[in-house]
């Protein structure tokens, strides 16, 4: 779990330093910092979802295929979030209302597909593994994101006030 926070915190460094980086790393290389990030904090979950959701030796196979699918889903939703969250910083001296009610409707949005995903997910594990099973690792990762929600939230500025 440390490892996962610490992983959480280089992340959400990545996204909220971005404008104050600008002069030290190129747009590119924050990118792929980033990227990099990303993968192993998708590596840290997997290892931590695969210690905790406790599956027989006939249900790796399905799970495994399945919940691949799942973080892929995600991980193009993710890629929706993190645009949204540049974008913010990009227009965070100058946010005009109209350009925070995009950001605001784009992050509903992103939210709304996130749900999409996960029940799109939920009810296609529940034809392969037992309910039992599918309400474990949905725990799991609703608990993991939170973390990592939270983090991410701490570290990203309030909409300055008018």
């Amino acid at each position: 779990m440390k490892r996962i926070l610490i992983a959480l915190c280089l992340v959400a460094l990545a996204v909220s330093s971005a404008p104050a980086q600008e002069d030290e790393m190129t747009p590119e290389q924050l990118d792929e910092l980033t990227q990099i990030l990303r993968a192993n904090l998708r590596a840290e979950k997997t290892k931590w979802v695969e210690a905790n959701v406790q599956l027989t030796a006939d249900q790796k196979d399905n799970f495994w295929a399945l919940y691949r699918r799942y973080e892929a889903d995600r991980t193009t939703i993710g890629n929706e979030w993190l645009a949204n969250i540049k974008d913010y910083a990009e227009h965070y001296d100058s946010m005009t209302e109209e350009k925070a009610k995009e950001l605001l409707d784009k992050a509903f949005d992103v939210e709304k597909k996130l749900l999409a995903v996960e029940e799109k997910h939920k009810n296609e594990m529940m034809k392969h593994l037992p309910a039992t099973v599918v309400g474990r690792f949905f725990q799991i990762d609703r608990r993991l994101n939170l973390l990592m929600d939270v983090e991410a939230a701490s570290q990203i500025p309030l909409v300055k006030a008018n």
